[in-house]
């Protein structure tokens, strides 16, 4: 999972480059060339625990509403008692479990509100963003279960 690279999603390159476009002219950044472990881990995620091949969960720190989101940085091992007033903590895992059939991967993200005002501002946001998440979520599982299926049709 860390290597793949989901800028191969046509569709991701365009919902993350709409998402970015405030990001980049505000900050005038550079177009994002890939996405794959180690860059969200620059887009500000960190890794809060892995168990190899069966799960890892990442977390991130913002206020994710704003045009140009600037995660804050904090330590894997103080992030679960950070309390930041204004700003949303999330958490992204994805879990590997072995069926008959091959693997399953789930996905789930969890928000926690840093305050009253954070969850207004964040369910707002939540309201227009939902339905673009659950489409990148489909796609990156559907990209993760080609790669594998790929990679085992090689074998």
């Amino acid at each position: 999972m860390r290597a793949l690279d989901l800028w191969e999603v046509k569709l991701l390159r365009v919902l993350f480059g709409l998402r970015e476009l405030p990001a980049r002219i505000l900050r005038r950044g550079e177009a994002r060339q890939k996405m794959d472990f180690e860059s969200l881990c620059e887009m500000g995620f960190i890794l809060l625990d892995e168990a190899p091949g069966q799960e890892f969960v990442l977390g991130i720190v913002a206020k994710f509403w704003s045009l140009a989101p600037a995660p804050i940085a904090v330590e894997p091992e103080d992030f679960r008692a950070l309390h930041k007033p204004g700003h949303c903590k999330a958490t992204w895992n994805f879990h590997f479990e072995s069926t008959e059939d091959g693997t399953r991967v789930t996905t789930k993200t969890r928000v926690e509100m840093g305050s009253k005002l954070a969850g207004v501002l964040f369910r707002a946001y939540w309201f227009f963003v939902a339905p673009f998440s659950g489409v990148i979520r489909l796609a990156i599982l559907r990209h993760l279960r080609t790669k594998v299926e790929t990679s085992q049709n090689q074998d």
